[in-house]
């Protein structure tokens, strides 16, 4: 038998050590939590990063190829005028062909689409929830020949932006073997 002054022992310990267990617990599960979402933060940046550099990528690679490039009227974009064969030697007036790349509002999204509307370029992941907010290219005043392109997008998950931005030259009104026209 316990004698008088062990009485509540029990109770007293487990009265003071629930509480302390209960706040390591919401210590751990609040850790845990921000973990988590500090993983899809970061996520949803890297996605929208890569989105826009594999799309600036393509888009600088077309430039390079290409013999000029205007503007679209109807859309927000862009055609990247290219000769069919230009490492064939023949008539200077080869036949052309134009690669298109114009922003399209899909599900309250802007995306950037390449020849079709089906295929977009960017914001097709579901944890970034990538939006172009510019895709402008512009010929240079001073300089012809030289284009400044760029890229900017905004994650819907995050609002955090990233931008692209670079310059190609097109040397327009050169020959084939690079001698300047008159």
């Amino acid at each position: 038998m316990k004698s008088k002054r062990e009485r509540g022992t029990v109770l007293l310990e487990a009265a003071v050590s629930i509480p302390l267990l209960a706040l390591l617990m919401m210590t751990a599960v609040t850790i845990f939590s921000w973990t988590v979402h500090f993983y899809f933060v970061q996520l949803a940046d890297m996605e929208m990063e890569q989105e826009v550099q594999m799309a600036f990528q393509r888009i600088m690679e077309e430039a390079l190829e290409s013999e000029r490039i205007r503007k679209l009227i109807y859309w927000q974009g862009y055609a990247f005028v290219k000769k069919q064969d230009p490492l064939k030697r023949s008539k200077e007036d080869k036949p052309t062909f134009e690669s298109s790349y114009w922003l399209h509002s899909m599900y309250g999204l802007d995306k950037l689409v390449a020849g079709t509307d089906d295929a977009p370029m960017t914001g097709d992941h579901a944890l970034a929830g990538v939006k172009i907010i510019a895709f402008d290219i512009d010929e240079d005043i001073e300089n012809p020949g030289i284009y400044h392109l760029e890229i900017a997008a905004q994650s819907m998950v995050t609002q955090h932006e990233y931008r692209l931005s670079s310059c190609v030259y097109l040397p327009a009104g050169c020959s084939e073997t690079g001698e300047k026209r008159e």
